[in-house]
């Protein structure tokens, strides 16, 4: 499941199943809405809250999962004061591991947190809530459209039935005219990096910075769980991707 956390949200592209059998043993392992689940190595900063559409899914080895009930706390601020960005930092410099960070319950249960009284926090997350139900309508919608652009495609450009195609002759299985050739013909490849995580400033709202987890059932990518500030996006100059990549 860690692959599939991202910025309080979960994609369902790529998740594992197990059987009632397994689950059933495995029940303390089971999350229930209102839960804060927590990636374990990685990207130790990905977190969500589960939500009626995740009960009872499985809390995988790489995550760790955070089942509070304190009556000054609301999860769903909780959940989103974790994704700070002071906080991302905390967690960011307190993981363990040079080479993959990883967190543990030790440094979870460490992380300083602020709380407004009750009442706030709901204020807060009714307005947060209305921005997100937006976000999520043009979010369908723009599935929607790419359902239609996929469709589209793959009739003018799979069965060849784009407009006029009656008066166009195929040459070599493509109309008269297109060329064909390799994706390595058309430009250059590059792999991208990331900065390291030790480099707190190389981190902030400037420049967004996609990882694999942005593209989970995206062609287009819009939004990004983490973004490099000047500085870090300096240090990896030669990795910037210029206009229609």
């Amino acid at each position: 499941m860690p692959q599939q956390l991202g910025d309080n949200e979960i994609s369902e592209y790529g998740v594992s199943q197990i059987n009632e059998q397994d689950r059933d043993r495995l029940t303390r392992h089971v999350m229930r809405v209102g839960d804060i689940v927590f990636s374990r190595r990685g990207d130790v900063t990905r977190r969500a809250y589960i939500t009626g559409k995740e009960d009872g899914w499985l809390c995988g080895t790489g995550c760790l999962l955070l089942r509070l009930n304190h009556p000054q706390c609301d999860n769903r601020y909780l959940v989103r004061f974790l994704g700070f960005h002071e906080t991302r930092s905390y967690l960011t410099q307190h993981a363990i591991g040079a080479t993959m960070p990883n967190l543990n319950q030790r440094i979870l249960a460490s992380v300083p947190v602020v709380l407004p009284p009750r009442e706030h926090q709901e204020r807060i997350i009714g307005v947060i809530s209305a921005y997100d139900d937006l976000i999520e309508n043009n979010r369908r919608r723009i599935q929607l459209l790419e359902q239609a652009a996929r469709l589209l495609y793959k009739e003018w450009f799979v069965h060849l039935r784009f407009p006029g195609h009656e008066h166009v002759k195929i040459k070599d299985g493509v109309p008269e005219g297109w060329t064909s050739g390799v994706i390595g013909s058309l430009g250059e490849i590059v792999t991208g990096k990331t900065p390291s995580k030790k480099m707190v400033s190389y981190y902030g709202d400037d420049i967004p910075f996609i990882k694999t987890p942005d593209m989970h059932g995206n062609s287009v990518v819009t939004k990004t769980e983490e973004n490099l500030s000047d500085e870090g996006a300096s240090s990896q100059a030669t990795k910037m991707l210029p206009p229609r990549s």
